[in-house]
């Protein structure tokens, strides 16, 4: 509030009449807030208040016959108008008018778009090289030149556009596509092998020779499709040669695995007590972050939102404002209800699902139960589990008979 009246002005007020407490109370009617009142006779008293709601009175003074008189002023409106004729007072605003029109020469900001494989630290790099770097003269940078450097150091880029709006640098790439790579043909033989210990549960060959078959029990490593096919005379009785291939099917291996997750019954609870926000500025570097030194001595989760000041959306201040939004919290003991542990048991075995169904692998069925052993909560049993084989190996060609 201190801030609010230090901008806007407040004044001291000096109030006679005889219904001082009418008065009071419909300056609380009309929500006119006075500070500060303290009682100087029988009927008088003197209060602050903003120096907008003065104009607010005149109601209240005409229903209760009190009468006003200001005796001081303060805020920065009333010291403007106070300095507005000095020639120190207008010599610094023309010195802080010729300070913005000077920084507003300068880069602040560099925006990079329709990039994709040159990452922003490398251009930025390359961009400092060619001193088209934050805090350099716009005046500087001939646009169509690092355009020309652009297109000549990065053979992907096959075009690319650079231009000064404001205070910001503005580069918009385009890059040529690139198609995936298709997958060469490897050379010699190459064996589809399995991805785990288990049981062959599916096999299904396109190109190839099976080494195993369904229901067989495998070792990680062991050769599910051999690379090689062979090739027999004639008479289809005797193989004349092995033409090497690269291996290729749908092979499941199965396996059980135990699963096990545990939980503490005891855990300490987050209690909020308080949010605090406050702002502040950061220039070349240098952030003024006071204010945190002050806050209480409580733990606390800090957020931060920063952005750059901005003047008619195009010029960049050489100013960032940073917003904090402090939580501030205590942590209390608490235990887990046998509800609320299985429901964080099952949902980190849905995560534990999700994060293996990435990799391909399936839970085609599972004998999991939540037990609790003294002051621990825990999910026990085994899962079965679908592994696709889709590791290829160099493998060798068998000799022929």
């Amino acid at each position: 509030m201190s801030i609010f009246l230090s901008l806007f002005g407040s004044v001291k007020v000096n109030l006679t009449g005889k219904e001082i407490s009418r008065f009071l109370r419909l300056c609380s009617t009309y929500r006119i807030f006075l500070f500060d009142i303290s009682s100087e006779g029988a009927d008088e008293i003197s209060f602050f208040m903003s120096a907008r709601d003065v104009f607010r009175l005149r109601p209240v003074l005409r229903k209760t016959g009190c009468r006003l008189r200001i005796c001081q002023r303060r805020g920065a409106p009333f010291f403007f108008l106070r300095y507005r004729w000095k020639i120190a007072f207008r010599g610094s605003i023309l010195c802080a008018f010729l300070l913005f029109w000077y920084l507003t020469g300068f880069i602040w900001s560099v925006h990079l778009s329709g990039n994709s494989y040159l990452t922003e630290e490398y251009m930025r790099a390359f961009l400092e090289e060619r001193q088209a770097y934050i805090g350099c003269r716009a005046g500087r940078i001939d646009t169509v030149a690092l355009e020309e450097q652009i297109l000549e150091a990065f053979p992907e880029v096959i075009w690319t556009s650079v231009y000064i709006k404001g205070t910001s640098l503005h580069i918009t790439l385009k890059e040529q596509i690139r198609l995936a790579e298709e997958q060469e043909e490897r050379p010699g033989v190459q064996d589809l092998i399995a991805p785990a210990d288990g049981k062959v549960a599916e096999i299904f060959v396109r190109s190839g020779t099976a080494a195993v078959a369904q229901g067989d029990e495998v070792k990680k490593g062991d050769v599910l499709i051999h690379g090689w096919v062979p090739v027999y005379d004639d008479m289809e009785t005797l193989v004349k040669h092995y033409d090497p291939v690269a291996a290729d099917g749908d092979v499941l291996i199965e396996r059980r695995q135990p699963y096990r997750e545990q939980l503490d019954a005891a855990y300490q609870k987050k209690q909020w007590t308080e949010t605090l926000r406050y702002v502040t500025f950061e220039t070349a570097g240098v952030n003024a972050d006071l204010i945190r030194y002050f806050l209480p001595d409580e733990k606390r989760v800090v957020f931060c939102e920063t952005r750059p000041l901005r003047l008619f959306h195009s010029i960049v201040l050489p100013l960032t404002q940073n917003r904090y939004e402090a939580r501030l919290y205590r942590l209390k003991p608490q235990t887990y209800s046998r509800s609320e542990a299985e429901e964080i048991l099952l949902r980190r075995y849905r995560q534990f699902a999700k994060k293996i169904g990435k990799k391909g692998v399936q839970i085609t069925d599972k004998n999991v139960i939540i037990l609790r052993k003294g002051n621990v909560y825990s999910m026990e049993g085994d899962v079965l589990l679908r592994y696709p084989a889709k590791e290829l190996r160099a493998g060798t060609v068998p000799d022929v008979e």
